[in-house]
């Protein structure tokens, strides 16, 4: 095949840039897609303990192909490979060879000891500015705090589960008796933390103010907390910065929500079809708001569990009264009120459009403001607590609220 023009090439490969089977193919099918496709099969790598020696093998033949990777994910092996990152010989060299690598995911992965020097000065040489960690464990909340020191140039922080062994408060309080400080506290400008098994991990990120600094936090997300969490919420809230707050699941009264939205210009709300209190407590403080409120952007992610009564998600008198609160003119800066309901699988979908049909047929004032619209999922979740809910409705990406 006679060589294609370089912008004709550009534009196919950002049209096939999520389909690698298809980049794969057109990289073996013409030399003019072979190094282009390149930047976009090896953009994402997931490496294991049985796939680490052979992608080491594959650079060792194509040093360019690092380069191209931006996104890497470490995860566990089987029970005996389970802390195989902390002693891998090879994983050093890859990382410090990832020039452009910018978000790293590990998951369940145990760092029961500090890892290697090799690796140590790996991740420390590395730009990355997304971090995200799932389920890992360490010996104990020094040795988490030792670890992120190691990301100076990190942004945007993902946690999910618990991060010591030893997860008491004993252990946590013992984190103030540290006799070192990171050379450069990292500057968070995004936080996500779910809270699903994750105990004291908000806590301990308020603690280590030896290794973070949250005073310019913009973004701030957490789901699945419980009282014993809130007080270590309400001190990260304070971050002068902040501009967007997420709120997943969590205890709640119907008197009562969990933060003060007058400093935000957007608001993102999780609850499902049983979380009977979450609903009217949101609304009661829409109806109290005292001034002008900065809110520009308010999402409501709403799960829908087939095992459950549809409860008041179907009648419409609590969106009638949400309806009514938000069209008060202390919201008169509101630019997109949106619904997004998610279901899980098995759920029949007529219970899905009774909720969906109580919302439009409710909030008659904010659609006629032409600022509201109420969006279904195109396929079920496992559950309400399945990742892919955040990932298909968030994504990556926080609403403009600007």
């Amino acid at each position: 095949m006679a060589d294609l023009p370089q912008e004709l090439v550009d534009l196919i490969m950002d049209e096939l840039q999520d389909d690698q089977s298809t980049l794969i193919a057109c990289s073996l099918a013409s030399r003019s897609f072979y190094h282009p496709s390149r930047r976009y099969i090896f953009r994402q790598i997931s490496l294991g303990p049985n796939s680490v020696d052979a992608f080491n093998t594959i650079i060792a033949a194509s040093p360019d192909i690092p380069s191209h990777v931006h996104e890497l994910s470490i995860k566990r092996g089987m029970r005996m490979h389970k802390d195989w990152a902390v002693y891998s010989d090879v994983l050093p060299d890859i990382i410090t060879k990832c020039t452009n690598l910018r978000r790293l995911h590990l998951s369940k992965i145990l760092w029961r000891k500090a890892p290697v020097p090799t690796l140590r000065s790996a991740l420390e040489n590395t730009n990355v500015t997304f971090l995200d960690i799932k389920s890992c464990r360490f010996t104990n909340y020094n040795d988490a705090a030792l670890f992120f020191s190691h990301f100076p140039q990190l942004k945007r922080l993902s946690i999910s589960g618990s991060l010591a062994e030893d997860d008491s408060l004993d252990c946590l309080r013992r984190l103030r008796l540290r006799q070192w400080s990171a050379p450069t506290k990292i500057v968070l400008d995004e936080l996500d933390v779910d809270l699903m098994e994750g105990i004291n991990v908000v806590s301990f990120l308020v603690m280590s103010d030896h290794v973070f600094a949250l005073r310019r936090l913009r973004v701030f997300q957490w789901d699945s907390c419980d009282d014993s969490d809130m007080l270590g919420i309400r001190v990260i809230l304070r971050a002068a910065a902040l501009k967007h707050v997420g709120v997943g699941r969590c205890c709640c009264d119907r008197h009562r929500a969990p933060i003060d939205i007058q400093r935000l210009q957007s608001l993102t709300i999780s609850f499902t079809n049983y979380s009977e209190g979450i609903l009217p407590a949101w609304i009661t403080v829409f109806q109290n708001t005292p001034a002008a409120c900065p809110l520009k952007v308010l999402t409501f992610l709403i799960v829908i569990n087939w095992e459950c009564e549809l409860s008041t998600l179907s009648h419409k008198e609590p969106w009638i009264a949400l309806d009514a609160a938000l069209t008060r003119k202390e919201f008169s800066g509101l630019r997109r009120v949106v619904f997004k309901i998610s279901f899980v699988r098995n759920t029949p979908f007529m219970i899905v459009g009774a909720a969906k049909g109580a919302i439009e047929a409710s909030c008659t004032r904010l659609a006629s403001a032409g600022i509201m619209s109420v969006e279904v999922s195109n396929e079920p979740i496992r559950d309400e607590y399945d990742g892919r809910l955040r990932r298909y409705w968030l994504h990556e990406e926080v609403p403009d609220y600007y």
